[in-house]
């Protein structure tokens, strides 16, 4: 293990052994969506001492980031997001192996995007359900668990899938045809879980009418987060089995609650 690396994730040592240090240098992470979520997963990722990241965004940086997003500044706005968060996750760790895929993912470059990686995070557009159902479809193939989270006020669910488990597309009820999912409605139910009591009814019904954006804070960014590199160690690792889809998590730190939820039921 090089100087540099020992040194900057000693701390780590305790929670993890020396060897699953080394696993955890020797591991590849592609995470799809760098923005409020996935930013701070890659972040929180680095930090762990994965040694490879593949991260893909196409969208660029806007005033609208800096609530909540990892590497949004005032010189970034404008910027492509993977290439901005690539760069700051090389000052946290120069010798980072580190694949950027600026154009986001596509059928194009979706192989590429998941050869040799050992874990898929999907923090795509939320409503970009193409690209999420691309990515989850590949990474099945490839044996790879897929993981998401989506922030909402100050918590988030966690819902991670077992390539030989329940499918993204038959969770979601993906449409098999392009003609199909032009009337298809996403089960928001399956991805909010329970609606924060805190939140504004007005705002979450222009929400569930898919006429507004989820709202959230930096504080729920940094918990889905949280989870998603949680779950990140657990399984490269193998330190013990995630809550896989069709049953999720959800916390939220506002209400100090933390639920499981099984939609199978």
């Amino acid at each position: 293990m090089p100087e540099f690396y020992k040194k900057s994730f000693v701390r780590n040592i305790g929670v993890f052994n020396e060897q699953e240090q080394e696993k955890l240098k020797n591991s590849t992470v592609s995470i799809a969506g760098v923005g409020g979520v996935g930013g701070i997963a890659a972040e929180r990722i680095v930090r762990l001492g994965v040694g490879h990241l593949k991260i893909a965004d196409p969208d660029i940086f806007e005033e609208a980031n800096i609530n909540r997003q990892f590497a949004a500044t005032v010189q970034t706005i404008g910027e492509n997001k993977a290439k901005a968060v690539g760069r700051a996750l090389k000052e946290i760790n120069p010798s980072l192996k580190l694949d950027i895929y600026p154009e986001g993912i596509n059928e194009n470059n979706i192989e590429d995007f998941l050869n040799g990686a050992d874990l898929a995070i999907d923090e795509i557009e939320f409503f970009s359900f193409k690209e999420r159902a691309l990515l989850h479809k590949k990474a099945r193939e490839y044996g790879l668990y897929s993981m998401t989270a989506h922030s909402i006020g100050f918590g988030s669910p966690l819902f991670v899938f077992d390539p030989k488990g329940m499918s993204f597309d038959e969770f979601y009820k993906i449409p098999k045809n392009e003609k199909e999912m032009e009337n298809y409605k996403f089960p928001l139910e399956k991805a909010v879980v329970e609606v924060p009591k805190y939140a504004s009814n007005e705002v979450i019904m222009k929400v569930l009418q898919g006429a507004s954006a989820i709202p959230t804070v930096s504080v729920g960014c940094s918990l889905a987060a949280s989870m998603l590199t949680t779950e990140t160690a657990l399984i490269l690792l193998d330190r013990r089995k995630p809550v896989v889809v069709p049953k999720c998590i959800r916390i939220d730190l506002f209400e100090q609650t933390l639920l499981y939820k099984d939609f199978s039921k």
